[in-house]
């Protein structure tokens, strides 16, 4: 079988293609395939994967060029979850405040918050092949990126574990490990995972802007349970637990590191763990 070369000579595959491309666009649109001969167009898919800038890339799978509306609305959708998280989380709560029990408005609300924003959203927006690949990716971290995730861990357990150690047992115990298990794990995977797949090269976008969500969303639960540091000093220990984890996140690569120590902080809430167990504030 002969191997064509790319020519702009009367005989060469760009005469064919054209006069394949006259025959396909006078055929019926149902009728519309590839009718070049078989040489020429393995001969178009080797230039297409070598990247030739003439003929445009053209996703097979789904039919339509790559960077197509779909895949723009995926990263459209990305970029904007810093501002829909917390105001659709905030709206959700208030709604659940006045027609719920404290209590039951508090778990409904998070329990909406993990299957949906933190769940369903990155599998929708990066695939579970690359969100377990985040997750479970990440250089060993410097002693400064260590020194960052180990201070909100401090802080908490001073403010909230220690003044409250007494109450700490049995099923509150159970809530305490179980929660900050499962919102960990969500929370880096929402606001760290899916931003580092999707803008690697870009600390604004991949590090700072869903730093800045994160921090706010915080203020959601606050309308059915109010911190007793009020809404800007929790605002202000939600920013620095995120701040360390964003700073590792982006300096290692990957979540590896940052969920023990997340997991830890929330350990710590013994305050939302009585609440979420019988509404005890």
């Amino acid at each position: 079988m002969p191997c064509w070369r790319r020519t702009t000579g009367s005989n060469g595959p760009s005469r064919r293609a054209e006069d394949s491309e006259r025959r396909r666009a006078r055929a019926p649109r149902s009728d519309r395939r590839d009718l070049r001969p078989y040489a020429e167009r393995q001969d178009d898919d080797w230039l297409r994967r070598a990247g030739d800038p003439v003929r445009p890339v053209v996703a097979r799978t789904k039919g339509c060029p790559v960077g197509s509306s779909r895949w723009t609305a995926r990263r459209a959708a990305v970029v904007a979850a810093p501002v829909l998280v917390p105001a659709s989380m905030s709206a959700l709560f208030a709604v659940l405040a006045r027609r719920q029990p404290p209590r039951r408005a508090y778990n409904v609300g998070f329990g909406a918050y993990w299957l949906g924003w933190c769940l369903a959203f990155p599998l929708w927006a990066i695939g579970p092949r690359r969100a377990i690949g985040v997750l479970t990716r990440g250089r060993r971290p410097a002693a400064g990126d260590a020194v960052a995730l180990l201070l909100p861990v401090l802080g908490a357990a001073a403010s909230e574990l220690f003044p409250h150690r007494r109450l700490v047992r049995g099923r509150v115990l159970a809530v305490m490990a179980t929660t900050a298990a499962v919102n960990a794990a969500a929370e880096e995977m929402l606001w760290r995972g899916v931003f580092l797949e999707e803008f690697p090269d870009d600390p604004v976008l991949g590090s700072l802007w869903p730093l800045a969500g994160f921090s706010v969303w915080h203020l959601a639960p606050q309308i059915v349970l109010p911190s007793r540091f009020g809404r800007v000093g929790f605002l202000l220990a939600a920013t620095a637990v995120g701040a360390g984890s964003a700073r590792v996140a982006w300096r290692t690569g990957g979540l590896r590191w940052v969920l023990l120590p997340h997991a830890a902080t929330d350990f710590c809430g013994v305050t939302a763990a009585r609440f979420r167990l019988d509404g005890t504030r």
